[in-house]
């Protein structure tokens, strides 16, 4: 009766025996490389699920918007857009819109039609703005640009928490890597002189630390 003997590839886990194997600087090494793999992934994965959400969000928010021309009404009607900056940043400065409507109003008896052609009408916007008599002054409209612009550099940043570390495990990973390259070609040399010789016993425990 014919025996066949298999060798799973895994049997001895080669990566096993090379952690068992290595020298302290190579452990040192692969953990170094390994937290920052770790730490690469989780800022990765999180970005990628952060912009889905604010896209998705963006859009409806975005729809929303266009709906209607009282640049107030989103915030009057209590809706809201998690995840979304562009809607942050409309909050801010709906807020202060309000504040400056309410302590600063400027008063228009008259308001001319931004369209004087008849022949061509009158389109909503026009239409809402010859309606409302109750405006800002030019310093308030300033101090409220001031605010929009301090959300969206807020946001900007919040959209890009994190990059740095990314990108210093990006730029450090591959040093890490050749210091651990350097230090096994060390071994190696020291190891082919302390055995007078280029055997392969001299040279496999540092090449293996490579």
């Amino acid at each position: 009766m014919l025996h066949f003997h298999f060798t799973p590839l895994f049997a001895v886990s080669a990566l096993s025996f090379a952690i068992q194997k290595a020298t302290p600087e190579g452990k040192t090494t692969m953990s170094a490389l390994l937290l920052l793999s770790l730490f690469s992934w989780t800022i990765i994965i999180t970005k990628a699920r952060q912009l889905l959400i604010a896209r998705a969000a963006t859009k409806k928010f975005m729809t929303a918007y266009a709906s209607t021309r009282d640049p107030l009404d989103i915030k009057r009607r209590g809706e809201e857009f998690d995840g979304c900056p562009a809607y942050e940043l409309y909050v801010r400065g709906a807020d202060e819109l309000e504040y400056h409507l309410k302590n600063n109003p400027v008063t228009v008896k008259q308001v001319k039609p931004v369209n004087d052609d008849p022949a061509l009408g009158h389109g909503n916007t026009d239409h809402f703005a010859r309606a409302v008599t109750t405006r800002v002054s030019n310093a308030s409209f300033e101090a409220i640009k001031v605010v929009m612009e301090e959300a969206a550099g807020a946001e900007a940043m919040n959209l890009e928490k994190g990059m740095i570390v990314l990108s210093t495990a990006v730029a450090g990973g591959p040093f890490i890597g050749l210091l651990g390259t350097v230090w096994g070609v060390m071994e190696t040399f020291a190891g082919i002189a302390t055995a007078g010789g280029a055997s392969i016993t001299a040279m496999a425990p540092g090449v293996a630390g490579l």
